[in-house]
């Protein structure tokens, strides 16, 4: 059974490197892109789960690969800063320090895992419930709460450090899909829901730019 249950979660862990295709979210007429610089370090473009011990916070937690995503995500993010954000970054030059995409599925996997072992209803609660409790946000980068979780499927973290005119900032979005893809991101929907997410989060980091530049501005 445990080899069953090993198997299981390969399987729907997204082992087969499949690639989420983003190209039909992208403008059909693109104003003037962005200069942007990579600063990203190359260790963090490379995909794997963090931890395989289901004791560890980082258990579940997927770095996805720069090679899981068409286009890649820089060119994504200049379409959605030169585009919807034209009048702030249309032409404008940005250093990217971070852009690092995380899918938590500890608590799926947990399930799987306890309920190969027979575990079911109150006490897969307790089982699962010390994740959220053992492992506060800084003990795993691709850690959230219950909180920031909007709705019961494994939640996608995105990570930004960038700067622009002199103002570096970092950015965390924790964004929840409508429906569970096991970081099988390469279907439509999942794709859309992975897309979204980027969206969502490029939102985030041109709202705390905007902080950021304002309050610099003030002084």
């Amino acid at each position: 059974m445990r080899v069953l249950c090993l198997v299981l979660i390969l399987m729907l862990s997204g082992c087969v490197n499949r690639v989420a295709n983003l190209s039909n979210h992208l403008s059909l007429e693109p104003n003037e892109p962005l200069i942007i610089n990579d600063e990203r370090e190359r260790d963090s473009l490379k995909g794997e789960f963090l931890s395989n011990l289901i004791t560890s916070c980082d258990y579940g937690v997927e770095r996805l690969g720069e090679d899981k995503i068409e286009p890649l995500r820089l060119e994504i993010l200049n379409d959605l800063l030169s585009n919807k954000y034209s009048q702030t970054f249309s032409g404008e030059i940005i250093s990217v320090f971070e852009f690092d995409i995380y899918s938590n599925r500890a608590v799926v996997f947990r399930h799987i895992a306890y309920g190969s072992a027979g575990v079911e209803g109150e006490l897969m609660r307790l089982a699962v419930e010390p994740f959220f409790n053992d492992c506060p946000l800084e003990s795993s980068i691709g850690a959230y709460t219950k909180e920031e979780a909007s709705t019961p499927y494994s939640p996608i973290i995105i990570w930004f450090d960038v700067q622009h005119n002199g103002q570096r900032v970092k950015t965390r979005t924790v964004y929840s899909p409508e429906e569970e893809f096991m970081g099988q991101y390469h279907s439509p929907e999942g794709a859309d829901a992975l897309y979204k997410a980027i969206e969502t989060a490029v939102d985030d980091l041109v709202i705390e730019l905007g902080t950021v530049t304002a309050k610099h501005a003030v002084k």
